[in-house]
């Protein structure tokens, strides 16, 4: 009888250890975050992953080839009848040799030239512009409308550079008489006498 009721005494503990050990399990009686609901105009709105929001920019044909535009086109033909045609990137234009006194005819047309602007042409380094002595001045011309002058090359040897402008645009065509010195060799001397001032005669 007295072994009978040791053996409920130690069935008793057991239980009430396995109760508290459950009780103090970790996690147990913790209550699960409530899961947070994805509305489906939302996911569509996000778009798939890696997806760029903005469209990449067009390229143009002339980007893809990597030649960028032309801001202006020259047409030359030279003393001897050939013709050259040349375009300016970034408002210059590839040199061109010449020979001195050479006369060359040039049609000019300038990409999204102004209608309402005419076009100033210089040649500071010498030579003249349709016979004349100073700047040429052109009367306004759209694109695809070329203006044609004449450009007498100067008699001595160098480097001879025209400007075109027109309004803040400036476009430069260099030209070089003769043949180029070599790289630290100087270049040819040039003989400027200009007519002696007159004095002003007193009335």
């Amino acid at each position: 009888m007295a072994r009978t009721k040791r053996n409920a005494v130690w069935v008793v503990l057991v239980l009430a250890l396995l109760l508290a050990g459950w009780a103090l399990w970790p996690g147990r009686g913790r209550v699960a975050p409530p899961r947070a609901e994805v509305a489906e105009d939302d996911v569509l709105e996000a778009g798939a992953p890696g997806e760029s929001e903005a469209p990449l920019p067009v390229k143009t044909a002339a980007e893809l080839d990597g030649d960028p535009p032309a801001t202006a086109t020259a047409w030359i033909v030279r003393g001897d009848g050939t013709r050259v045609e040349l375009k300016a990137v970034d408002h210059e234009f590839t040199r061109l040799d010449v020979e001195t006194n050479e006369v060359l005819t040039i049609r000019l047309s300038l990409a999204k030239g102004d209608s309402d602007r005419p076009i100033l042409v210089e040649a500071d380094n010498g030579g003249s512009l349709e016979r004349q002595v100073g700047p040429l001045v052109l009367p306004p011309a759209e694109e695809g409308h070329p203006r044609e002058f004449r450009y007498a090359v100067g008699g001595n040897k160098g480097k001879y550079s025209m400007c075109i402008s027109q309004g803040d645009r400036q476009e430069v065509l260099p030209f070089y008489a003769g043949q180029e010195p070599r790289t630290g060799v100087g270049g040819p001397p040039r003989s400027f006498h200009p007519d002696p001032p007159q004095r002003r005669q007193e009335p």
